[in-house]
């Protein structure tokens, strides 16, 4: 029942990341990567901040073991989100997203050896399937053919950002867990929403010219601070009450929803040819929660 739930909530992070997608791309795009990184961070730590004083729950971890993850993290998720908000601004989503649906793939390997966790055998193919499915949405083998993604890692500075965001955001659900274990969700990612923007803060004084941000800018830097928050929130209790491969691998539904949204909302074409990835994720989603049962 416990796995389930968690599965939900895993669920629940997918629709939240892709609008915090789609909010990225728009944010980055009418302000600055660096900004709109800081933002998503901090706008993250007042939020948990204040649900942590409403609760009347906040303290100081004493824990070396919490410290050390928080170190790790709070570097390794401001360089990740970084890069990922500078693929998203100078590349296509339906670039990018395909590239991005491998991070089950390169958070299992991290797992096994921080975690010990071992997925099942119907969960491992589960996470292949996913991975595979969520990759294939964004194919059209009929102009450009399946390795196309790939072959845009030698050309397209976006694609670039992404491989090494995905080096860097493979180890940081691993040290999530153990944080989270040392503490509680709240105050876990309270830290570090907090470590990893002053981490970016320093990137921003660094490389942004124009710090001014227009009131239309800031309405979206917020809207995508939220969509964070939610993420973190329905994450970090999943990662409670399952493997943090299998909350990563429902999380890429997020991927089938923008495409829905794309082809809805934005009028974007070719939403037939997705069917068929969007089946295999559905079946790999199946597979990971009777294997993770």
């Amino acid at each position: 029942m416990s796995t389930t739930v968690g599965l939900l909530l895993a669920l629940g992070s997918a629709v939240f990341k892709s609008t915090k997608s789609i909010t990225t791309k728009i944010a980055a795009t009418g302000t600055d990567e660096y900004i709109t990184s800081f933002a998503t961070r901090i706008i993250g730590a007042f939020v948990f901040l204040s649900l942590i004083l409403s609760l009347q729950s906040f303290y100081i971890p004493e824990q070396r073991i919490f410290w050390i993850s928080l170190s790790i993290n709070s570097v390794l998720l401001g360089l990740t989100t970084i890069l990922f908000t500078k693929a998203l601004k100078i590349s296509d989503v339906s670039i990018i997203s395909p590239i991005m649906a491998l991070i089950p793939v390169v958070v299992a390997l991290p797992a096994f050896f921080v975690l010990g966790e071992i997925p099942t055998v119907p969960a491992s193919f589960g996470l292949i399937l996913v991975g595979v499915g969520a990759y294939s949405l964004n194919i059209d083998e009929r102009s450009n053919g399946y390795m196309e993604p790939f072959r845009k890692i030698l050309v397209d500075r976006g694609v670039q950002y992404t491989v090494l965001g995905l080096i860097t955001a493979a180890f940081i659900p691993s040290f999530d867990k153990i944080g989270i274990e040392a503490s509680d969700p709240f105050t876990w990612v309270f830290y570090q929403h907090l470590g990893s923007a002053v981490f970016i803060l320093f990137a921003v004084f660094m490389f942004t010219d124009d710090l001014s941000v227009s009131g239309k800018g800031l309405k979206i830097l917020f809207v995508v601070g939220l969509a964070n928050s939610a993420i973190w929130i329905f994450q970090s209790h999943a990662y409670e009450l399952t493997q943090v491969a299998y909350v990563q691998a429902v999380k890429r539904v997020s991927i089938l929803i923008s495409v829905v949204v794309g082809h809805y909302y934005f009028k974007e074409e070719d939403l037939r040819q997705r069917v068929v990835g969007a089946f295999l994720m559905l079946i790999g989603v199946i597979l990971i929660g009777v294997g993770a049962g």
